[in-house]
């Protein structure tokens, strides 16, 4: 994804694990994620531009577009993921939005009979999808209160249950005083299968 890069300028080791581009977008691609879907065992990615979102399925090395949403209307995107809410096998994309008058703004799109369209919208914390059980993809929801002065709470997380169509909260969650919800994951780095940890940018 992107532009052309210098020889040796993304890895020392870069004769070993050469990059090939296999997409170019005619955007800046602000947001992000990944992920194989758990009902067809095909790999998606979700981007963003700021102003709207786009779902790709990926088939060998080519891109395949699936729908596009514009979200720009409370703020712009700076994150989105993917996550299966409802347990059914297939990808509910979360983004969260700010905008410097209105503050944060962050909202849930899901998939019916192949048009995108909002399941939550205006929801005044930030959204961060975890893998909590180990199942390779992201299938419950954090949220953290948003703040106009620091912008992240500290040390505070809700974790939440999709009821009735509906984010509704489950139990707060323990995290470290620096935590934020981006750039984290959870991880079983330390060896065990049977403890998993979290992992964040501090």
């Amino acid at each position: 994804l992107g532009r052309e890069l210098e020889a040796g300028s993304y890895s020392s080791g870069e004769n070993s694990i050469p990059l090939k581009e296999v997409a170019k977008f005619p955007f800046a691609v602000v947001a992000i994620d990944v992920g194989v879907m758990p009902k067809d065992k095909i790999p998606r990615i979700v981007v963003s531009d700021g102003e709207k979102i786009y779902q790709y399925k990926i088939v060998g090395l080519k891109f395949e577009p699936e729908w596009s949403m514009s979200v720009r209307s409370l703020g712009r995107v700076f994150s989105v993921y993917f996550v299966d809410l409802d347990g059914d096998g297939v990808f509910e994309v979360v983004g969260n939005r700010h905008d410097p008058k209105s503050g944060l703004n962050s909202f849930i799109v899901g998939v019916k009979d192949g048009k995108p369209r909002y399941l939550e919208d205006s929801i005044e914390e930030f959204l961060f999808p975890v893998d909590i059980k180990g199942d390779g993809y992201k299938q419950t929801v954090w949220t953290q209160r948003f703040s106009r002065e620091k912008f992240f709470s500290q040390g505070q997380a809700e974790q939440m249950a999709w009821k009735n169509g509906k984010l509704v909260k489950d139990k707060t969650v323990k995290v470290h005083q620096a935590f934020r919800p981006m750039g984290a994951v959870f991880s079983n780095m330390n060896g065990k299968d049977s403890s998993r940890v979290l992992a964040f940018i501090d």
